[in-house]
């Protein structure tokens, strides 16, 4: 089967259900942004070709990165989904490897430039949630071989922290009203 064949590899995932007042780190940059709307945030559009090939590369990263610290003898859970509640908003995150003390969430991207700013919503309230460093690993593969492109430490910051609460309390008032 060529690569080709999974063009549609995105949209085949499970696709979890959507709640007033509740919010996953991957929905964040759209809220702050201004990208998503209460419509899309219901209904997602569908995930084009480019973007179902990010989804099955990152699978890809993930799984071939967890390979490599079994067989290092690292001792961690993976996709481990925790909550914190904010007044009337529950915001929830999920940590690619959770290694007690610390995690690694991993990225990669086709074309690695340097830390992406939009990891920092995410990575922020990771921090909140777990409440120990997080790492922000990028890899892809290179000839084949899988190869870290870059990683980075997330600094949190209280300022960001309450912009995510202010711009999520709008957008839920938002829906709300849809």
């Amino acid at each position: 089967m060529k690569f080709n064949d999974y063009k549609d590899y995105g949209n085949a995932q499970e696709k979890r259900e959507k709640f007033v007042g509740r919010f996953s780190a991957t929905d964040l940059y759209g809220i702050i942004k201004g990208i998503t709307t209460p419509e899309m945030f219901f209904n997602a559009p569908r995930m084009n070709k480019g973007g179902s090939e990010n989804c099955l590369r990152g699978n890809g990263v993930e799984y071939t990165v967890g390979l490599k610290l079994k067989a290092m003898g690292a001792i961690f859970d993976t996709q481990i989904k925790r909550e914190i509640i904010i007044d009337d908003l529950t915001f929830v995150a999920v940590a690619d490897f959770h290694f007690g003390d610390k995690i690694l969430e991993c990225k990669s991207p086709e074309k690695f430039t340097g830390y992406k700013d939009y990891n920092k919503y995410q990575c922020e309230l990771q921090w909140r949630i777990f409440q120990v460093p997080i790492y922000i690993g990028y890899y892809n593969f290179v000839d084949g071989n899988l190869t870290e492109q870059g990683s980075y430490l997330y600094a949190p910051s209280e300022k960001l922290w309450q912009l995510i609460i202010r711009k999520c309390k709008d957008f839920n008032e938002q829906l709300k009203r849809y």
